[in-house]
């Protein structure tokens, strides 16, 4: 559980940008495991809860009955989501902005951007 925070998933050579293509962090959910992460409220990443590096080909990949609850925008411009088996995001008060979006199994995605 994370309150006030911004996430950001970079690359090996950090803090240099990644290079174009390039794999970097993922956020990685699998079994039961869930986590909660509120996007901080002022200062520069506000309602930012999960923010990729622009070339980061990372993803945000949840397995089994994985949940995340992401209160604040997802942001991976060259990103992906995959969510197999009967795993679930459930996002609040902001979009989820990624290049792609897999589902497998009884997964679900449910985003409500606060408008």
């Amino acid at each position: 559980m994370a309150h006030g925070v911004s996430i950001y998933l970079a690359c090996k050579d950090y803090p240099k940008p990644c290079k174009t293509g390039k794999k970097g962090a993922s956020l990685v959910l699998s079994g039961k495991a869930a986590t909660y992460i509120t996007a901080p409220a002022e200062g520069r990443f506000q309602s930012i809860a999960l923010f990729f590096d622009r070339q980061n080909r990372g993803s945000l990949a949840l397995n089994g009955t994985a949940s995340a609850s992401l209160s604040g925008a997802v942001y991976g411009r060259v990103a992906g989501a995959r969510l197999s088996g009967s795993s679930h995001v459930v996002g609040s008060g902001g979009p989820l902005a990624i290049a792609t979006l897999t589902k497998t199994g009884r997964s679900w995605v449910n985003v409500d951007n606060g408008r």
